[in-house]
């Protein structure tokens, strides 16, 4: 009898085992899945996380930064005054020959513009009390700075004044050095014996009142010409009457406008006539101290510097 051969063959799965098996496959997909998400998640909260910790760390630096700035561009700005007239906005001030009046002006006006780098010219020689009352100014007073040209002609050299006829009334010398000051640096300068100190420093202004105030922000001001130009024709008036010519040059009364006195247009100058501020009510207690019978036109005391300097020091600042 011969043997049957024997076939192998995969047996069939009934239906019910084969959904039996496709559940417990997708029974153990589901824990990889949610693996995966997890591991998704996981990162995108470190890598916030890493970032919020950058953040962090730029905000310190910069606050560190910020501060260290703070301590080092006082003494960088010391270094580059020591050179010269520093860039930071400007006022000017020109004597010929320094008076109680005027050292109180410098007074008020440095307290009055503590943000601006307040800069005294002293032209001609001074006497040594005028250089002591200075200098304890400046002590009080950091942003106070002064320079000094005992030789005038030398002042005006290199410049559109050049050859300037020095020989003048103090008004009118004084007039052309601030003038030239604003012409070269730019800011702000104020006649000492006419103080403005009320008037806002916005525009570009010339005070009608002999230039008792001039206000050009930029150096070389175009509306500055007038008066560059008449200075320069050697004029040998009083510094009313340059100022005068100059604003007549360079400004125009409003169309149609008989009256001569109104407010002119000048080139986007402003020429007003704010109040000029009596030095008798000037705020400046370091030169009442030492002038206690106060009178403008006085000339100014010999004094001991160390000891009123040390009497001052906390009375002041």
């Amino acid at each position: 009898m011969g043997v049957l051969p024997t076939s192998v063959t995969n047996p069939v799965k009934p239906p019910q085992q084969d959904d039996e098996e496709k559940v417990l496959e997708a029974e153990d997909e589901a824990p990889a899945a949610q693996k995966g998400a997890a591991h998704v998640l996981a990162s995108g909260v470190c890598l916030v996380t890493k970032v919020l910790l950058l953040m962090m760390a730029g905000a310190l630096i910069g606050v560190a930064l910020a501060s260290l700035l703070r301590l080092i561009l006082p003494r960088l700005m010391g270094l580059y005054e020591a050179e010269g007239l520093p860039k930071r906005a400007h006022l000017h001030m020109v004597t010929t020959n320094l008076t109680v009046g005027g050292a109180c002006a410098i007074e008020a006006l440095a307290s009055k513009h503590a943000n601006r780098t307040c800069n005294l010219v002293l032209l001609q020689q001074h006497p040594a009390k005028v250089h002591n009352l200075v200098s304890l100014l400046e002590k009080h007073y950091p942003n106070l700075k002064t320079h000094l040209h005992p030789d005038v002609d030398e002042y005006f050299e290199s410049s559109p004044l050049e050859g300037f006829e020095t020989d003048v009334e103090p008004d009118l010398l004084e007039l052309a050095a601030r003038v030239l000051a604003l012409w070269r640096h730019g800011g702000a300068s104020v006649d000492l014996k006419r103080p403005v100190l009320d008037q806002p420093l916005e525009k570009e202004v010339v005070h009608r009142s002999a230039g008792a105030l001039l206000h050009f922000p930029q150096p070389c001001h175009p509306a500055l010409q007038g008066l560059l130009t008449t200075l320069g024709k050697g004029s040998t008036g009083s510094a009313a009457e340059v100022v005068e010519q100059a604003t007549s040059w360079m400004c125009r009364p409003p169309a149609g406008a008989e009256d001569p006195f109104l407010p002119k247009h000048c080139l986007g100058v402003h020429v007003v006539t704010s109040k000029i501020e009596p030095h008798e009510q000037l705020q400046c207690p370091l030169v009442r101290t030492i002038h206690t019978s106060f009178d403008p036109l006085d000339q100014l005391k010999n004094f001991e510097e160390g000891i009123l300097s040390k009497f001052l020091h906390n009375r002041i600042m």
